[in-house]
Parts: C-alpha cells; sequence; structure tokens
C-alpha cells in the first residue's frame, strides 16, 4: 500500500508509473546518475525500442516504489531487466560493472 501511495502523491494527475510520458519520467522519476548511464547502455545493447526503453524506466520506477525508495537506482534497472530475460543472471553479467 506504501508503494501505491508513494506513486499516487509523486505522479502528476494521480497518474499510474505505467501511465507516465517520457517527460513526466524525466521531471519526476527521479533517476539517479548510475542508473540512468546503465539504462542507456542496456538500450544500446539490447537495441530497445523507444516504447521498450521507457517501459523499462516505468518499471523500475515501480520497483522503486515497492522497494520504499524516493529514487530509481542502478539495482532497479537490473532487476527490471531480468524480468526481461530468460535468464537473469545473463543481464547481471552483460550490465555489472
Amino acid at each position: 500500500m506504501r508503494a501505491r501511495t508513494r506513486m499516487l502523491v509523486r505522479n502528476p494527475d494521480g497518474k499510474l508509473n505505467r501511465d507516465l510520458s517520457a517527460q513526466d519520467l524525466g521531471q519526476i522519476g527521479h533517476l539517479d546518475e548510475k542508473a540512468l548511464e546503465l539504462w542507456e547502455q542496456v538500450v544500446n545493447h539490447r537495441r530497445l525500442s523507444v516504447s521498450s526503453g521507457l517501459r523499462v524506466l516505468r518499471v523500475a520506477r515501480s520497483l522503486a516504489d515497492l522497494h520504499d525508495q524516493d529514487k530509481v537506482n542502478k539495482n532497479a534497472i537490473v532487476e527490471t531487466m531480468c524480468f526481461r530475460s530468460f535468464d537473469c543472471g545473463d543481464a547481471k553479467e552483460d550490465f555489472a560493472s
């Protein structure tokens, strides 16, 4: 329940994370610098489309909410990529640094 409350208070007009636009994510997504760098690597390495890349950010924002974190950190990006992989180990090995 805390994650939902955090999301509804932070997001404009009480939007769900899944409904955030790219502009919303940039303004209120609260990605730390390392998370943003990793996200860029993931998008380039996996050749994700724009919509897939934004979906990664939305899921990472939701995971940060579930972990009761104000900022999306690198771990949220890695965890998100585990949901996109058949083998979580591949995602961790690709982007561990």
